[in-house]
């Protein structure tokens, strides 16, 4: 079964801000930006046909209460860290919900956030 992706305000911010860095701060930025944005679609599809396969986010990322938030770690080099992606489930509607798309290098949301 295969769900439907909603990406919040906040997921699509974190986008453009790795898109914008690699532009910025890299000589060919532009087509790493690029390939990050194919491989990253490519993981979300991924996500959507079988997000219950992630486990939950760790403690210090689940910052909604009363909301079990997951984790997918997404690593789209093949050396260095990756991206981990927060996300929600809704059973019922069938919507996987992406909250954050963070460095995995960033500290954890409670600590980030507040």
């Amino acid at each position: 079964m295969s769900y439907e992706l909603f990406l919040s305000a906040t997921a699509k911010q974190h986008i453009r801000e790795q898109r914008l860095w690699y532009h910025d701060n890299l000589e060919d930025g532009l087509a790493l930006a690029n390939r990050w944005t194919r491989e990253l679609e490519a993981a979300l599809h991924g996500l959507c046909r079988n997000p219950e396969r992630h486990g939950l986010a760790a403690a210090g990322d689940q910052i909604e209460p009363g909301l079990p938030l997951r984790r997918m770690l997404f690593r789209p080099w093949t050396n260095g860290r990756g991206w981990k992606v927060i996300f929600c489930i809704d059973e019922e509607a069938q919507i996987v919900t992406v909250l954050h798309i963070r460095h995995e290098s960033r500290p954890p949301l409670a600590k980030d956030e507040s």
